[in-house]
């Protein structure tokens, strides 16, 4: 049934979630899309036992994709190991990318403007116990096309959208406190990404398309000690610019 008005997306998936009298609950814009296979792959994972979410890789699209042909072996991808650290420095996981067990309580904050689904993630994850795990492969794929409307979208190009997101990120940083010293120090530098952000777009550069999915890669290399934290600046800094990166094996 329809809300009867407007709400916004955390409404519309609380809403979803009351309606579902499943076991297990899975979300999809309606501009993205599950691969095939991609909610069997997640069921079995989630029936073997010991983990209450799985979610897959993701694919990111500057072009409608057409599931009758094939999908471009091209295309960028997210999609990390589970780790609740890294979770608390920025958001893992696109939120069609999840299938998990309904949650008896939890629900999206309809306050949030954005960035909802990682304070949904954060809550199972703290107050609710949820173990989550990654399935390597592609599952889904996130259209992210240009001149469509899209809060992450307008980032690239608009200060005033960069600095609503940033706020958002810090009010989720407020509310969930980090684990740790490491983790602390992880937020630091997403903090350095959205400096060099603000320096390039004060200068009238446009940022890189995918700079800041770039940036969580390299947070997350770093963060399981594939690449050197002694670069992990100037890698920011050339991620968020659009540049190649030299990768440096720690």
């Amino acid at each position: 049934m329809p809300l009867p008005a407007q709400r916004g997306l955390p409404a519309a998936r609380n809403a979803g979630i009351d309606a579902a009298r499943g076991e297990l609950l899975a979300f999809l814009d309606d501009d993205d899309l599950f691969l095939p296979g991609h909610l069997r792959t997640a069921i079995e994972v989630l029936e073997r036992g010991g983990t209450d979410a799985a979610y897959a890789t993701c694919l990111i699209s500057p072009v409608r994709i057409d599931l009758a042909l094939p999908v471009p072996s091209c295309l960028p991808s997210v999609g990390y190991p589970f780790d609740p650290g890294l979770m608390s420095v920025a958001n893992l996981l696109t939120v069609h990318s999840v299938v998990l067990r309904h949650p008896a309580s939890a629900r999206f904050d309809q306050e949030l403007d954005a960035l909802e689904d990682w304070d949904f993630w954060l809550r199972l994850t703290r107050d609710y116990s949820y173990r989550f795990v990654h399935i390597a492969a592609p599952g889904v794929i996130y259209h992210r096309i240009a001149g469509e409307a899209s809060m992450c979208g307008s980032t690239i190009s608009d200060a005033r959208a960069l600095n609503r997101f940033g706020l958002l990120v810090q009010r989720i940083w407020r509310r969930w406190p980090v684990p740790g010293p490491r983790a602390a120090r992880f937020r630091a530098y997403l903090g350095v990404m959205y400096w060099h952000a603000f320096s390039l777009l004060a200068a009238d550069r446009p940022l890189d398309e995918l700079y800041f999915q770039r940036c969580l890669r390299i947070l997350a290399d770093t963060w399981t000690g594939s690449q050197a934290e002694d670069d992990i600046i100037d890698h920011i800094r050339h991620a968020v610019q659009g540049d190649p990166i030299a990768t440096h094996p720690a």
